[in-house]
């Protein structure tokens, strides 16, 4: 009976998990680093690296997706409640399907600062192939032809893994068979292209502000003393540079913006359940010029005090990021007059 008490908890526990997971990565990839890191594979490498390369023309289309979704916020009226009062903005599928290219020279001072422009993703995969992980993630690459680690690797189009000799092999198959193109044996895809796998002995290894980060400094002085620290990954969230949007981030943005284009003296509270998220909507802030507060609950009482009366007493703090519980419990925020609720509690159980 215990054994299977047990089981069900463990069973539970791993769809608890899942569940939780979900709900970080509907939020912002990068609340999931770990998990990326853990399940990337050198095929889904070689794709993003192959999409990464065009990342800088995605500009005006940034810009155009943030007015976008101005217009869309600014046109819903949310949905009524039982009392007859709104309760929230609720954007449907059809309104955001369609996106109207927007020139970037008619949306000047429609999108703000450079949050949502683009999306830099190219840092996060140079950062991976400087870390530990990329030993990981090359050591359970296998050929596809083989089965075996790849010799020199090359990727297909339908970015899938082989050796070169493999590679070669089923060329030549493909020719005394008469055909035109050879077809991926994983896929069966025609593939149109091949090219030499991202050598990460030509890869210089860039320093990041991870390096500054306290943990990093603890290590630097320990001169060869391992500790949990050691093992612990670069943080992607502390990388040099703007933040890389979401769905959720930029939405945040485009509605801070409307509220601050329809009352300057707003005050705004956003809650989120994950403390990551927290320092990824300050560096938005920080990118924005938006003058901000936090309370969370790893802040002491005298720090979150500080906050609450700077928040209230200053007109240039606009906004406060807090976390979900900690800003929910005792908390009377009289001065705010707009909040966002980027995630609702996932576990009725831990109330």
């Amino acid at each position: 009976m215990i054994s299977k008490q047990s089981g069900l908890e463990k069973q539970y526990g791993h769809i608890w998990t899942m569940i939780l997971r979900l709900r970080q990565i509907c939020g912002h990839i990068l609340l999931v680093q770990g998990t990326v890191m853990d399940l990337l594979e050198r095929e889904d490498f070689e794709k993003l690296n192959r999409i990464t390369s065009t990342e800088d023309e995605t500009m005006e289309e940034g810009a155009s997706l943030l007015v976008h979704l101005r217009n869309v916020l600014k046109n819903n009226v949310g949905v009524k409640t039982i009392e007859g009062g709104v309760q929230g903005a609720v954007i449907s599928e059809n309104e955001t399907i369609t996106i109207d290219v927007t020139d970037l020279a008619e949306s000047v001072g429609q999108t703000g600062g450079k949050h949502g422009l683009s999306f830099h993703f190219r840092k996060y995969l140079e950062q991976l192939m400087g870390s530990d992980h990329w030993d990981a993630i090359t050591q359970r690459c296998l050929c596809t032809g083989c089965r075996q680690p790849p010799n020199n690797p090359h990727v297909t189009s339908c970015f899938h893994i082989y050796c070169f000799s493999c590679l070669t092999d089923l060329q030549h198959l493909a020719a005394r068979r008469g055909h035109d193109q050879a077809r991926c044996s994983e896929c069966g895809e025609a593939y149109t292209a091949v090219e030499p796998c991202k050598d990460i002995e030509n890869f210089s290894r860039r320093e990041t502000t991870a390096s500054s980060t306290p943990e990093a400094l603890v290590k630097a002085t320990k001169k060869g003393r391992k500790s949990k620290n050691d093992e612990l990954p670069e943080d992607w969230i502390g990388l040099q540079g703007e933040v890389l949007p979401s769905a959720k981030t930029s939405a945040v943005k485009a509605q801070i913006m409307n509220w601050l284009e329809e009352d300057p003296e707003a005050k705004i509270i956003v809650y989120t359940q994950f403390i990551p998220m927290i320092r990824i909507l300050g560096k938005i802030c920080a990118t924005e010029t938006w003058d901000f507060v936090t309370y969370t609950g790893q802040m002491s009482h005298d720090s979150r005090a500080k906050a609450i009366e700077e928040f209230a007493s200053k007109p240039e703090k606009k906004i406060m990021l807090a976390s979900l519980k900690s800003g929910g419990l005792g908390l009377n925020l009289t001065m705010a007059s707009r909040v966002i609720c980027l995630d609702p509690w996932w576990n009725s159980a831990v109330f």
